[in-house]
């Protein structure tokens, strides 16, 4: 415990309100960081969920559309994903 007389060191202060200050902005770029990737996290979901809705479109498309949409969600390398059953009801609607 210090004496009553004892004041701190001159630059201590200065110190304490810059690390202060820094922590104050390591809280806030912490929390934008995570406010942000809760935001991509969403778009993602979207996303997702835009991908899934297409999927389902494309069994109504005529035949060389069916297999040009397919093909292209293939590329995207989401069908498998998206419709595990897309070569058993490939292979149906080949027979």
């Amino acid at each position: 415990m210090p004496l009553l007389r004892e004041v701190p060191p001159p630059g201590s202060r200065a110190a304490a309100h810059r690390s202060q200050a820094q922590r104050a902005h390591d809280k806030r770029a912490t929390e934008a960081f995570h406010c942000r990737l809760d935001q991509f996290e969403q778009q993602a979901n979207e996303l997702r969920h835009a991908l899934v809705l297409i999927e389902k479109a494309v069994r109504w498309l005529p035949g060389p559309e069916r297999a040009r949409a397919r093909r292209r969600l293939r590329e995207l390398g989401l069908h498998e994903q998206l419709d595990p059953f897309a070569g058993l009801r490939d292979m149906l609607d080949a027979a």
